[in-house]
């Protein structure tokens, strides 16, 4: 159902991220970041689903992230079950968080997606730390999220401060990065604004502010201090559509930089 008409192709953008004395083999380290990839009913499907795959295992990424969104419409978590497995099956580890529309449909498809998510072996956190091991270090993901009713932001808050370094912030709205202490993540990573979706000339600010809530469309933004990367995601919503705002892999890379 997801129109291939007015849609441009994916987009794979290269980030190198800068980190201050960055332990050695973190340098180059690769996280792929997926986004908003609203499965949902009747076969509504990421714009370039298999594509997406292919290039994510000819990057060959350390990690997969994917910052939240799964669902439109609240789909069962069988209908597309099969396409996480497909995921799951670069054999590549990957980590998390759910996003505004995977909680609108209430508790129950919520339950279903974190089961099947766990069930394939993908790491979903809610407001606390994973640390992913790169030879003799480790890089700290912290899952933030203000939607689940169930999970306090501010116990996440915490638990970032409290996180070993190197540490990346996952939020789904980018504007949660207002919340960040200064200086409190070596990167946040954010979906959630499709880019616009149907990013009409000179409309686009305008567009993200009235359909998703958010002062920021895509890309880089240094918010409190914090670097954050705005991912446009793969999926769509109310138009099974994109204009002007390509589907988006991105593939971020750390990179050390000595203070001495």
């Amino acid at each position: 159902m997801t129109a291939r008409f007015l849609t441009p192709q994916l987009a794979v953008t290269n980030l190198d991220v800068p980190i201050d004395n960055l332990p050695s083999d973190l340098d180059g380290m690769t996280i792929a970041h997926l986004s908003d990839l609203h499965f949902g009913r009747g076969g509504w499907f990421p714009i370039h689903f298999r594509r997406t795959l292919d290039t994510v295992q000819t990057l060959d990424p350390d990690v997969i992230v994917n910052t939240g969104d799964f669902m439109y419409k609240w789909p069962p978590a069988s209908t597309f079950r099969s396409d996480v497995e497909a995921i799951a099956a670069l054999g590549i580890p990957r980590v998390s968080i759910l996003g505004n529309h995977d909680y609108y449909g209430g508790p129950e498809p919520a339950c279903d997606l974190i089961r099947t998510l766990r069930d394939t072996g993908e790491t979903a956190l809610f407001n606390e730390p994973h640390e992913v091991r790169h030879g003799s270090a480790a890089l700290t993901f912290v899952g933030l999220d203000d939607d689940n009713p169930e999970s306090r932001f501010e116990r996440g808050i915490d638990r970032l401060l409290a996180a070993p370094r190197p540490r990346i912030a996952l939020i789904h709205e980018p504007d949660l990065a207002e919340r960040l202490p200064p200086d409190s993540a070596d990167l946040v990573l954010a979906g959630h604004t499709h880019g616009g979706q149907i990013a009409l000339p000179g409309l686009r600010p305008w567009i993200v502010r009235h359909f998703c809530g958010s002062g920021y469309v895509e890309g880089c933004y240094v918010v409190n201090g914090n670097r954050m990367y705005v991912n446009r995601g793969l999926g769509c919503v109310g138009l099974p559509l994109r204009f002007r705002a390509a589907p988006e892999l991105a593939a971020v890379r750390l990179r050390r930089v000595d203070h001495k």
